[in-house]
């Protein structure tokens, strides 16, 4: 019991390791502007799920088999304004977010039939109501922090709609049409960015790709602050399927389920389990680290002055953060052993030597580790160009988010396991916790994968 006792506390330690269900905008004022917040919400509430209408069209972004889109939300986050990715209901996209006929297609088409309403896809103040060349009849709405909507192609305006006004979420404003450049009935919905109050107007905004930001959820600000803000996406089943159809989320999986065959053969306990896991984060460390580098050169020479500056920070405070847990870690260590006595204070590399010697072919776990993550720095970070859309100081903060939501999974769950009085029932549940953030992880990456991809399409 003691070396468990012993095993959990440095667990405690870890730190340094059928129908679709309804969505509801959410009551409340959660616009920016006073007053926009104040307008009443209309009768939509948008689908869970949108579809494409044919297997091809232009810009279609990656779906299912059976044609639903993947990464689609339907209430999104911009800028801290939650609108609605489509702001129609029973409707499938004709044409996606991307160059089209030689020209950028600014929005994304959707069609329903018959033609439908169309609704404010949040809060906020009508800027525009006109007919243009190309848009027909369209309708323009600020929502705050530099945030916009337009509406195009509408058979009519909703009446009373006016320039001026303030409107709610999910007010009418129009029916699905073919005015302007159109060859059939439909919405061309786009969200915009930026700043309004220029001699160009609307034409002076950032049209974005509805499928780029992040979804909305209750917990949003919770998991978003743990970074596992895909957390939701584990309740798809469509979600994992993708995600281990790819053999390298295999290969993960495995790694990180190694510890149960070290456990059953090999007579591994608690001590070496954390040891392995302390020595992971060493690895995630240097990882991180060589993110950063990357991430840096993409702004050379601004990215490499500021990475003179953190990279240092980092080295310094993640590595003294290790070494304080390591140090730990080997105390209890020696503490389960029987008189065990903690006597001196280790080095770091005494620390990686002990680690190393705590259990049966540890350097053989660490190595598969440490190929596993080089594979996937070169594949998903540097060749498809994940550093691109990514910032130093997201890469030097992740494994901080890592190492949190760890140590409060392993903390709780190797408590729980004591509780049942059984040593090899709570090794085993630290393994399977650990395998469980990994998964986590694989479809967070499966998704910033399909991200990617539909980038570069």
């Amino acid at each position: 019991m003691r070396h468990f006792i012993a095993g959990i506390a440095a667990a405690g330690l870890f730190a340094c390791s059928s129908p679709p269900p309804e969505v509801s905008y959410p009551n409340g004022p959660m616009s920016t502007t006073p007053q926009t917040s104040r307008a009443a919400q209309g009768p939509f509430q948008p689908d869970y799920h949108l579809y494409a209408c044919t297997p091809s069209f232009s810009n279609r972004p990656n779906t299912d088999s059976n044609g639903r889109i993947l990464n689609y939300n339907a209430l999104v986050t911009v800028n801290g304004v939650i609108l609605a990715a489509a702001p129609v209901n029973d409707a499938c996209m004709t044409s996606g977010f991307g160059p089209r006929f030689g020209s950028m297609h600014k929005g994304i088409d959707l069609q329903s039939k018959p033609a439908g309403p169309i609704y404010s896809a949040a809060p906020g103040r009508v800027l525009e109501v006109s007919e243009q060349t190309g848009f027909g009849y369209q309708v323009l709405i600020a929502h705050g922090n530099g945030v916009y909507t337009r509406y195009g192609h509408l058979a009519y305006f909703a009446e009373g709609l006016k320039p001026g006004q303030t409107i709610g979420f999910g007010q009418p404003i129009g029916l699905m049409g073919r005015t302007g450049n159109a060859t059939a009935i439909h919405l061309h919905f786009e969200i915009l960015t930026g700043n309004y109050n220029t001699p160009r107007k609307s034409w002076g905004l950032k049209a974005n790709n509805p499928l780029d930001f992040p979804g909305w959820s209750g917990l949003d600000n919770v998991t978003r602050s743990l970074g596992i803000d895909h957390v939701l996406n584990f309740l798809d089943p469509n979600t994992l399927a993708r995600t281990y159809r790819d053999p390298v989320a295999w290969v993960i999986l495995a790694v990180d389920l190694f510890p149960i065959w070290a456990v059953l053969t090999m007579g591994w306990g608690a001590v070496p389990l954390v040891f392995l896991y302390w020595l992971e984060n060493l690895i995630i460390g240097a990882v991180a680290l060589a993110k950063m580098i990357a991430t840096s050169m993409k702004d050379h020479p601004i990215g490499a002055i500021g990475m003179a500056f953190i990279g240092p920070f980092f080295i310094f405070h993640y590595g003294m953060f290790c070494f304080v847990h390591g140090v730990f870690v080997s105390v209890f260590a020696q503490m389960s052993v029987e008189n065990g006595d903690p006597s001196g204070f280790p080095s770091p590399s005494n620390l990686v030597n002990q680690a190393l010697l705590s259990g049966e072919n540890m350097p053989t776990f660490i190595l598969a580790i440490i190929a596993l993550q080089i594979f996937l720095f070169f594949q998903d970070f540097i060749m498809r160009g994940e550093y691109r859309e990514t910032t130093i100081e997201k890469e030097m903060s992740a494994p901080y988010g890592r190492i949190i939501v760890l140590h409060i999974g392993i903390f709780a769950g190797a408590f729980a396991m004591a509780a049942l009085g059984n040593p090899m029932l709570g090794i085993l549940g630290l393994i399977l916790l650990r395998a469980l953030w990994g998964v986590f992880l694989t479809v967070r990456r499966r998704i910033q994968l399909d991200k990617t991809l539909q980038t570069a399409n």
